[in-house]
């Protein structure tokens, strides 16, 4: 019941239950290099609304069920923060 509830609710609250949805999917987001909010380049690009910042530390979140593993945000990331190879 417990994992339901934290798999249903969003960001903070995910990564509160010790839940990150980014480890289910190849696309990795680096946070150490990611600058946060203040880019947040990946978030506007993603054509799929998969990657969203939240939390006190605005960390990015990826969204493995709405991913489509197509690498504009790979491509487009200033930093280079994020890893993956497009399927």
């Amino acid at each position: 019941m417990r994992l339901l509830l934290c798999t249903l609710l969003l960001g903070g609250l995910l990564s509160a239950c010790g839940m990150d949805p980014s480890l289910d999917t190849p696309v990795t987001i680096n946070k150490d290099r990611c600058v946060g909010s203040t880019c947040r380049v990946c978030e506007r690009v993603c054509p799929y609304d998969a990657i969203h910042f939240y939390g006190p530390e605005d960390t990015p979140i990826l969204d493995p069920d709405k991913c489509t593993q197509c690498g504009i945000c790979v491509r487009e990331c200033p930093y280079q923060a994020i890893t993956g190879r497009p399927q």
